[in-house]
């Protein structure tokens, strides 16, 4: 439902920690998307993971009850129930065909966060290889979105 990161050595052998990225500033206009677990605006975590999913389910086409509308004030609370539910009628929306066209969108807008994501991580992190976990990678939308 967010963002982590670990690193290795360069000899592979683990660090013994993993880093949360969440908060990493991603889109800097004032106006971007906050974050409820941070006092920011544009963080990473709002743009990679369910939670960009679900903001992104609404111009997909995904036919969402009103409290799951991205404006509502339950999508915009900690829990992440709400994003997971969300998340499961943007995936079936991805297997009618009726809607597929439509909500594919969502997965190829959210590769292209994370495309530049890992373009901009790699300024200030020496990064290799990139391991992506989590459940909007799985299924077709996630191969859409890696793509």
């Amino acid at each position: 439902s967010s963002e982590g990161s670990g690193y290795v050595y360069g000899d592979g052998s683990l660090t013994g920690w993993i880093n949360e990225n969440a908060y990493n500033p991603f889109d800097l206009n004032p106006e971007a998307p906050g974050n409820v677990w941070s006092p920011h605006r544009g963080d990473a975590a709002v743009y990679l993971g369910q939670r960009a999913a679900t903001r992104l389910a609404k111009k997909g086409g995904v036919d969402l009850p009103e409290e799951m509308m991205p404006e509502h004030p339950k999508m915009h609370a900690a829990s992440h129930v709400p994003h997971a539910q969300c998340l499961k009628k943007i995936q079936a929306a991805m297997k009618d065909p009726k809607t597929e066209p439509q909500a594919r969108k969502i997965y190829e807008t959210i590769g292209v966060y994370m495309g530049y994501a890992i373009a901009q991580y790699c300024e200030y992190l020496p990064i290799k290889n990139v391991l992506i976990l989590g459940r909007v990678t799985t299924g077709h939308g996630g191969n859409i979105m890696m793509e």
